[in-house]
Formats: C-alpha cells, structure tokens, sequence
C-alpha cells in the first residue's frame, strides 16, 4: 500500500476522471491530471467488465502499488495518476502480470515528463 499522502481519495478520484487527460496501452487507461501539490497521487481502478472477485483485485492492487513505491522518484510531481486496468490483465499469470505492470508504469512515467 502507498502512504496516504500517495493515494487518490474518492473526491479527488472524480476530478481526475472528468478534468484529467488519457491516454491507453494495450493492457490500462490512465488519466493525469496536474495539480498544486509537491508530490505524485495515485489510483489504482479496475473496469465495471472486468468483473473480478476481491482477491484476484486486491492482488493486482498490491503489485501494482509495490511497482509505483519502488519507482517513486520517477512519476513527475504535482501530478495525479488514474490507472485503470483492463480485466485481461487480471488473468496473467503472476509473473507475467508483474513485468506487464512494469511496463505500463514505465509508460505512465515517461508519458508524463512530457
């Protein structure tokens, strides 16, 4: 889990969505939205299709937040980050779903330094 301070609340996650930009990679839809504060928030959302039990998304979650806090200091600050992961990505195997969430998060963090 991130330290709060790094997590979207319920609020913040709306905004997001209705002012931020996108764009999508084969596998996640991600919006980013700059904001005020000195530091990078994050969300990690799955879509309504993706139709997951609670474990097989808490699992993603997890790996996902231990990629986005190992590679921290490479996200732009002042910026809010939705991730929304498709469902095909959920049934990955675990480590292929690790280097897949790698490789979107590298993605994100090169998009936003743009």
């Amino acid at each position: 889990m991130l330290p709060k301070l790094h997590r979207l609340s319920k609020k913040d996650i709306d905004i997001l969505f209705k002012q931020g930009e996108g764009f999508r990679t084969p596998l996640a839809s991600i919006r980013t939205r700059h904001t005020q504060l000195p530091l990078a928030r994050f969300c990690i959302l799955f879509t309504k299709a993706a139709k997951l039990g609670s474990i097989a998304r808490n699992t993603v979650r997890r790996q996902a937040y231990t990629i986005i806090r190992e590679h921290l200091g490479e996200f732009e600050k002042e910026t809010d980050y939705g991730i929304m992961i498709s469902p095909t990505l959920a049934h990955y195997a675990h480590g292929t779903r690790r280097d897949a969430l790698k490789k979107i998060l590298q993605t994100v963090a090169s998009n936003s330094q743009h």
